[in-house]
Parts: structure tokens; sequence; C-alpha cells
């Protein structure tokens, strides 16, 4: 149902020639000008922080396809109509004051490309100990934390989701290096987009003495006592009830051990996906050491080459 929350040309900008210009604009105002504050901003504040944006970004970076007029005032109104029209911003007054406001789903989305655009890595201690934490408020305290147990739940399905991730993108560079005809290239994209972006800051972590892993059996055991202590169960699920987030208690009971479930088979088959990132890290560290031995192999052939050319060059003199 996501795209009957959204307005229907939300996209567009993000699929246009011009998509770099606009989501940096779009990411600008969001951080800088409209991130922060509590109430709508001033349309002519809008439209002056567009300006000063678009006036450092080179007017060749724009396509024909979507023309910009060259003159500063002309050029800041069509990138605001651009961005009203299409659903990014609403426009409103407020005692006759024009204001501007990004749409509420539309920011939403907005909050999501500003993370990934920033690259941030994820620690896997903070987030294991997240999961264990959560999970053991709730057991100990059913009564008044038994949110914390939701939260236990979606913490581990985003840290599976960050460790699937990295295989992925690990993959992808893997691909990338397979297809690069320059060696030099090569080496580039294995040692600064594999080993520094994924091994160090990721994967590193996952060998080190004080592994994040080793709280997952603590995991492990208290989700698994968790789903074979009825009393337990039922006094999460009343917690629920009472707060209002189930109908009924038997819903609430269902929803209990599902979280519990999933948090279980997660850190259960956690080690297959391990498993997959480091059959992509041997795969990687065998192919860049026989590109090595290659490259230092000496070539009698060329060698023969080259001195048949310089015999050619001596004998034309």
């Amino acid at each position: 149902m996501l795209f009957a929350q959204l307005p229907d040309d939300l996209f567009r900008p993000l699929a246009s020639p011009s998509r770099a210009f606009n989501a940096a604009l779009l990411l600008h105002l969001h951080r800088k000008v409209m991130g922060t504050s509590p109430d709508p901003v001033r349309k002519a504040e809008l439209l002056a922080a567009i300006g000063d944006f678009s006036a450092d970004w080179a007017l060749d970076q724009q396509s024909d396809d979507e023309p910009v007029p060259v003159d500063p005032i002309e050029r800041r109104s069509a990138l605001f109509r651009r961005f009203l029209e299409t659903g990014w911003l609403i426009e409103r007054r407020e005692r006759y004051v024009p204001v501007v406001d990004f749409d509420p789903e539309a920011r939403l989305l907005l909050e999501e490309l500003s993370r990934m655009e920033r690259g941030e890595t994820r620690s896997y201690g903070a987030a294991i100990l997240d999961v264990l934490g959560s999970l053991e408020s709730a057991i100990a305290n059913p009564a008044d934390r038994s949110e914390a147990l939701g939260n236990a739940a979606r913490a581990a399905q985003a840290f599976l989701g960050h460790v699937r991730g990295l295989a992925g993108a690990m993959r992808k560079i893997e691909e990338r290096i397979l297809h690069e005809e320059d060696m030099r290239a090569a080496f580039r994209l294995y040692f600064e987009d594999f080993v520094e972006r994924h091994l160090i800051s990721d994967y590193r972590t996952l060998h080190t003495r004080y592994n994040p892993f080793r709280f997952r059996s603590a995991i492990v055991r208290e989700a698994g006592r968790a789903l074979r202590d009825p009393l337990l169960i039922r006094a999460l699920a009343e917690a629920i009830l009472r707060e209002g987030r189930a109908a009924e208690l038997r819903v609430a009971e269902r929803g209990v051990r599902a979280d519990l479930t999933q948090i279980l088979s997660i850190f259960e088959g956690l080690d297959r996906h391990l498993d997959a990132v480091d059959d992509v890290v041997a795969r990687m560290e065998r192919r860049i050491a026989a590109a090595v031995r290659y490259m230092d192999r000496p070539d009698s052939a060329g060698i023969e080459r080259t001195a048949a050319a310089l015999r050619a060059v001596g004998a034309v003199r």
C-alpha cells in the first residue's frame, strides 16, 4: 500500500535526467532548512534557500530535457514549483503569510533517503545489545515493559537486514571487480570499496576477540525460555491488552509468541548469513592473490616481443 499513500508524481524528480541535483536539493532542504524546525517555513525563506543552493550547482549539470531558467529569481521559482507539483512540498497560508512544509509521507521517505545517503555503518555490538537489553527488560518486568518485546523483535529484524545487506553489497562489488578490464581500477575497487567500506567497517568486527556475537547465546536462551513459559506470555499479553495495543487477549498472546519466535529464529539461523559473507570474502581474497601472482610472473613472450621491436627499430636506423 506504499504507493497509495504517496503522491502520484513523487518519484518523478528522482527519476528525471536531473535527479542528482533534485535529490541533493531535497536533502539540503530536509537537513538544513526544514528538518529541525517544528513549524512550517515561510515561502520567502524557502525560495531564498533554494536560490542559494542552486547558485552553487553548475548549470551544465541540468539536462536539456528539464530546462531551468538562468535568471536566479526565475530559477528558484521553477524549482519550487517542480517540488510543489510533484507532491514533495505543501503550500498554505498562516495568518495571510505563505508557508511551506514537506508532505508528511514524503518526509518519511526523505528520512530513509537521507539515512541511505549518509551510508551509516551499523555497530554490531550495539545492535545485538539492543535486542538483548529489550528482551531482558520485557521478561523481567512484563507488566510495565511489554512494549520492549516488540522493540527487541524490530531490532532483531533490522539487524538481520543489515547482515544480509552486507553480503549483498560485497557480491555487488565483486561483480564490478570481475567485469573491470583495467587491473589498476580493479585493485582500487577491491581496496577502497571492498576492504575499507566492508571488511574494515563491518566484517572485521565479526572476527575480533570481543566478537559481538558472544551475546547471541544469551538472546537464544532468553527467547527460548520465554516461549516455554505460558505464565510469562500471558502477563505480557495482558499488559499489551491493557495498554490498548491489541483488541483481545488471544490476539495479544499470538503477537507475543510471534515476536519471541522471530527473535529466536533470527539468532539461531545467523550462521547461514555469516557463512555467505565469509564465502564472498574468501573468494575475493583468492582472486586478488591470483591476480597479484600473475602480475609478478615474468612474461617471457612479452620480453621477446620487446626485443624484436627494438631490433626492428635498430635496423631502420
